[in-house]
């Protein structure tokens, strides 16, 4: 069986709002339509990363449960 999950960063959440492209609930909306799990991230900041992944091993985790 494979297993497939999607993760959406949005990256350089450390920016002021006014430079993002995309604001957070747009990412959540779109993650939400494409069944991907979602996190705002800022690598320089190292915010948001950790979560992302703890979420797609998480999801990962419940496919392969569900499977059995």
């Amino acid at each position: 069986m494979i297993y497939i999950v999607l993760g959406l960063a949005a990256n350089k959440f450390d920016l002021f709002k006014q430079q993002q492209q995309v604001t957070e609930n747009e990412g959540k909306q779109y993650a939400e339509k494409i069944g991907a799990v979602f996190s705002s991230t800022s690598a320089k900041e190292n915010i948001g990363i950790e979560p992302l992944f703890d979420a797609i091993g998480e999801r990962i985790y419940e496919s392969i449960n569900q499977s059995d």
